[in-house]
């Protein structure tokens, strides 16, 4: 069962957490545990890499 199904008593339980959110303790135990809550940035291929990986390609069929 997903949990946005989850009526909010089970989601709480669940999460270990309550309606007025997590104690200061709780948190810092969290962020020790877990880390900060951030989205990295993937670095992606530069695109004269594509380009070459395409034109090896076509250099291989050639072959």
């Amino acid at each position: 069962m997903m949990i946005n199904e989850l009526p909010p008593e089970d989601v709480f339980k669940e999460l270990n957490s309550s309606e007025r959110g997590l104690s200061n303790d709780d948190t810092q135990k969290r962020l020790e545990k877990y880390g900060p809550n951030q989205i990295e940035e993937i670095k992606k291929k530069p695109v004269i890499f594509k380009f070459l990986a395409n034109l090896y390609q076509l250099l291989a069929m050639l072959l």
